[in-house]
């Protein structure tokens, strides 16, 4: 889903406050600022889920390709892919972390 770009001046106490927050709670000021906005007015936010990076998928390719080799000297069958990428899914969709 496509966002819009919103933009205003506040004041630097809020800045302050917003950068801080979004220091402490490991976020950027655009989700702190969407969270705040969102329980303003009463709407759940519903964060998109994070899609992983080259490196994460690049290295899970890797994990994967070596369990196959693996397995085929072993000649096993190889395990569902389910259960080869289940903690990575559950992270980025918010089921476990």
């Amino acid at each position: 889903m496509p966002m819009p770009f919103l933009s205003g001046r506040i004041p630097q106490r809020l800045f302050d406050a917003v950068e801080a927050r979004a220091q402490t709670d490991g976020k950027t000021r655009t989700q702190i600022m969407v969270e705040a906005i969102s329980a303003y007015l009463n709407i759940p936010y519903i964060p998109e889920p994070q899609k992983p990076t080259i490196e994460e998928l690049a290295q899970r390719l890797a994990e994967l390709e070596k369990t196959v080799q693996e397995m085929k000297a072993e000649k096993k069958s190889p395990p569902p892919l389910k259960d080869f990428f289940a903690d990575s899914y559950d992270r980025h969709y918010g089921n476990k972390k």
